[in-house]
């Protein structure tokens, strides 16, 4: 095989572009061989890509490239960049907690950082190993902006709630998989679905305690909630019928919710009552409403319609 020509313009290395079937892994390493500095190296390897799309696959399958991440305790080798976000406290403080909890990724994801060692990208990452005592892991990326450090960031994408559920249901945590199964019934979120049969009536948690216990896959279903979420799944299924829009809106769900509440705790409200009423007058009263209070204001006109009697028990009113 013939070996790729080279030509030298302004001491950079270039490769001309070969024929179909030419680029080979020695190509490359013989170029980056006589490259004689980073710049010549860069250009080497861009013009190796841009032949790459002729390599063939069992050379293309052992194309490897190795990133140098440094090791270093002198944290006052590094500086903040101008442009770059603002420290977060709560965040730092999160990590750390981590760290401490003994689940340490800081050596697999090492800090960026400028030819000036100016941090582009892992300010919190930084700072939690500082306030650790923890070795400082990083990258040195030539000439990165604040520019491209945004660019950046706006092409991640976070976690989501929905990644963290099938995340937990694929590593088989019951309680996930029972969280995932009400989601799928009732049209819930799953945010929603573990504020509503987590926090709202159950536990003392605060709604971000609860999150932040979803997300670290530390969320306990006890069998009341259960028995609560598998009825008010079909209580919404029985909703669906009627108008299966209205079902899903999140915040009919919550009314419902309140309804499932108030018969179990009170015993109070009648689930066939409510289902001969929505029957016999969902055109009159079934609607889409802005809120949850609306809703249990139309599900109360809807249960007690046609019950005169103030003094009767079977009329209920709700609380909004």
């Amino acid at each position: 095989m013939n070996s790729p020509k080279v030509v030298a313009i302004n001491k950079e290395v270039i490769l001309e572009q070969p024929k179909a079937g030419e680029v080979t892994v020695d190509m490359l390493e013989k170029l980056l061989a006589k490259a004689v500095n980073k710049t010549n190296k860069r250009n080497a390897l861009y013009g190796f890509l841009r032949a790459v799309e002729n390599i063939d696959n069992e050379s293309a399958a052992n194309i490897t490239f190795d990133v140098l991440i440094k090791r270093t305790y002198n944290y006052k080798l590094f500086k903040k960049i101008r442009g770059n976000r603002t420290i977060k406290i709560k965040k730092v403080k999160k990590l750390v907690n981590s760290i401490d909890g003994g689940l340490n990724l800081l050596p697999y994801c090492p800090v960026l950082v400028n030819e000036k060692l100016e941090i582009c990208d892992g300010q919190h990452r930084f700072e939690t190993a500082k306030t650790n005592g923890e070795p400082i892991y990083y990258i040195v990326c030539d000439s990165m902006t604040v520019k491209q450090i945004a660019e950046m960031n706006s092409n991640s994408d976070s976690w989501t709630v929905f990644d963290f559920l099938e995340c937990y249901v694929a590593l088989g945590i019951p309680d996930y998989i029972y969280l995932k199964d009400f989601c799928e019934k009732t049209g819930y979120g799953p945010s929603v679905a573990v504020y509503e049969f987590h926090c709202r009536y159950f536990t003392s948690y605060s709604s971000s305690e609860t999150m932040t216990k979803f997300k670290s896959g530390d969320i306990k279903l006890n069998q009341q909630q259960k028995d609560y979420a598998k009825k008010l799944a079909v209580y919404i299924e029985d909703f669906k019928e009627y108008d299966e829009k209205i079902a899903k809106d999140r915040n009919f769900v919550r009314a419902v919710g309140k309804l499932t509440k108030l018969e179990e705790d009170e015993k109070i409200y009648d689930h066939k009552r409510m289902m001969q009423k929505v029957k016999s007058h969902s055109k009159t009263f079934f609607e889409l409403q802005p809120t949850t209070a609306e809703y249990l204001r139309m599900l109360e006109k809807m249960y007690n319609y046609r019950v005169h009697k103030v003094e009767d028990k079977q009329r209920l009113f709700f609380d909004f």
